[in-house]
């Protein structure tokens, strides 16, 4: 049986095949066009998808689309109104209704589109998944657990904001959602732009600056934002403004009585910005934390699985995770919207099909791989100098312990924003200034922005903590001693790191580059970055690594079996 999972029309779009249950491949449409978020209809991811999956338009037998448009349209009169009402704002009216109906025509048209570029026949059966089931899917139905709480977080779906589930089996039972106006996703967005990060996608510089600071707006945020212990939270609305439109200022001159003036985007960043993003992102965690509680004294869970865009918020993740209300959690690499597709593949084929879970998802390298003859090719296409080493993991740790900086392309790309081993940078960590070469002349972005350590699973424990293992860099952990004083190029200002810990068995030639510069230098960790630079997807294809190996910083490449240096 195969199933199709797509997302599309917000942003992040993306697309992921399961054949008889088993995810076989899954990526999203921006690595292929190369416009970072993209929202467009993913025809390319799809057909990557169904060529991985060895399947042919006539062999899909179901689509499944991760909203659903007859909730997006119900939710209009029990939701949509209120909000306009508040807002006393007469435009609102109307960017909402052409807003609605242009989504609602373009979701409902997604089965002909797909029969129109020759993705899938009639015979396809298509399913509306609504929104945070997708994204609940994602998280419990990849996950290693028989049963686990769900707590899903983002901006929007069709209405609702938020869903806390329970996970048992092939099932997912909603216990509680949370809906528009209140929304951790829009609050964490306005707060983004409030400190002067106006792109989607730049929450991620929050949270790194809020580890700058300390928590010198506590009482301001405490009306602003708090937990209550129902399984909700309190978010003054009035700080805020209406978020039918999200792409400009979020906030209301109240925001700027309790804080101070909103940074501008070219504005050098001040202790008082610090400060604001450090209690911007406390206030997160409590209500994260609280969430959680509410969950586990609901359904006695041992397990939690995160997912929506908030969750790629690792800092909370982290909050949750030493709370001590869980032994285990998870949280999938594309959690975001672009794991829409995955989860609404996943939910149509065991919560709506009934089919039992047999397989979890262990790795994120899901997306195109290039073989060794289409690389060479293209290098004496170019003609590049290179030479073809008899171990190209030896020769790229070799690199990063004599203090270059590796360019990474190998097998299958990642599913998701993180860089897990197959289209990386890599530095050696133990150089204290690494940081700041790799943010200024490769990544080319702000400086406080930390990086992240691959390590040896089975060195973890010598340099985090607590000792668990997190193969998707969904989490941040504390440091070690050891890590502070020899790696600290990985290690935050608030000596925390967003690790990623390397199995032999998902990842071997990753896996051996580590082993390898640990035999060099006593050290089973490197710095690992995305293959990319500031604005742009990570990289896809050889063509791409090569475009950004050679407009930047970077020393060398190791392209597949191939090792490239510059002059």
């Amino acid at each position: 049986m195969i199933v199709l999972g797509l997302n599309c029309y917000k942003h992040d779009a993306a697309a992921a095949v399961l054949v008889d249950g088993k995810l076989v491949a899954a990526a999203e449409e921006e690595r292929f066009t190369r416009r970072k978020h993209t929202g467009e209809f993913p025809a390319l991811a799809a057909a990557y998808c169904l060529k991985a999956a060895g399947a042919a338009a006539r062999d899909v037998d179901h689509v499944g689309f991760y909203m659903d448009p007859a909730l997006l349209l119900g939710g209009l009169a029990t939701h949509g109104l209120a909000q306009l009402l508040r807002s006393r704002k007469p435009r609102d009216f109307s960017q909402l209704i052409v807003a609605i109906t242009r989504n609602y025509v373009r979701m409902k048209g997604v089965p002909r589109k797909l029969q129109e570029l020759g993705l899938v026949t009639e015979r396809a059966a298509h399913h509306y998944v609504a929104h945070h089931l997708a994204h609940a899917a994602s998280a419990f139905f990849a996950s290693p657990f028989h049963s686990a709480a769900v707590l899903s977080l983002d901006g929007v779906g069709e209405w609702n904001s938020g869903l806390l589930a329970y996970g048992e089996g092939n099932h997912i039972e909603r216990i509680r959602d949370h809906y528009l106006p209140s929304s951790l996703g829009h609050y964490y967005i306005a707060m983004t732009r409030y400190l002067g990060f106006p792109h989607h996608g730049d929450e991620y510089k929050v949270m790194g600056l809020a580890s700058y600071g300390e928590d010198a707006y506590q009482n301001a945020f405490e009306h602003i934002l708090a937990p209550r212990n129902d399984g909700s939270y309190f978010l003054d609305h009035s700080y805020f403004d209406t978020y039918f439109d999200v792409n400009g200022r979020l906030h209301t001159h109240r925001l700027e009585e309790a804080l101070g003036p909103p940074r501008a985007e070219d504005e050098a960043v001040a202790r008082r910005h610090e400060n604001v993003a450090y209690s911007a992102q406390a206030a997160l965690n409590r209500v994260g934390v609280s969430l959680a509680r509410w969950l586990k004294h609901k359904t006695g869970a041992e397990n939690i699985c995160l997912a929506g865009g908030v969750a790629l918020n690792c800092v909370m993740n982290q909050h949750i995770m030493n709370a001590g209300l869980f032994e285990g959690i998870f949280v999938q690499p594309a959690a975001h919207d672009a794991g829409g597709a995955l989860g609404s593949a996943l939910y149509v084929y065991h919560q709506k099909l009934g089919h039992p879970r047999e397989s979890y998802m262990a790795s994120a390298a899901l997306g195109p791989a290039f073989d060794a003859k289409e690389i060479e090719t293209l290098l004496a296409q170019y003609k590049l100098t290179y030479t073809r080493p008899e171990d190209i993991a030896r020769a790229a740790a070799a690199a990063v312990a004599a203090g270059q900086l590796v360019g990474w392309f190998q097998g299958r790309a990642e599913f998701g924003p993180r860089a897990l081993g197959q289209r990386s940078i890599l530095a050696d960590p133990r150089k204290a200034d690494m940081k700041e070469i790799v943010n200024r002349t490769v990544k080319q972005r702000e400086g406080f922005r930390p990086f992240a350590p691959s390590v040896l699973l089975e060195r973890a424990g010598e340099y985090f903590t607590p000792v668990r293992e997190a193969p998707f860099m969904t989490l941040t952990f504390g440091t070690t001693r050891r890590a502070q004083e020899r790696i600290p190029a990985v290690v935050h200002v608030d000596n925390t790191s967003r690790i990623q810990t390397v199995r032999r068995e998902t990842n071997e030639l990753y896996y051996r580059m580590l082993a390898y510069f640990e035999e060099l230098t006593g050290e089973g960790v490197v710095l690992n970055t995305s293959f990319n630079v500031k604005g742009e997807p990570i990289v896809l294809t050889p063509d791409d690594a090569l475009r950004c190996f050679h407009t930047t910083a970077l020393d060398c490449l190791a392209l597949g079996p191939f090792w490239l240096t510059k002059r």
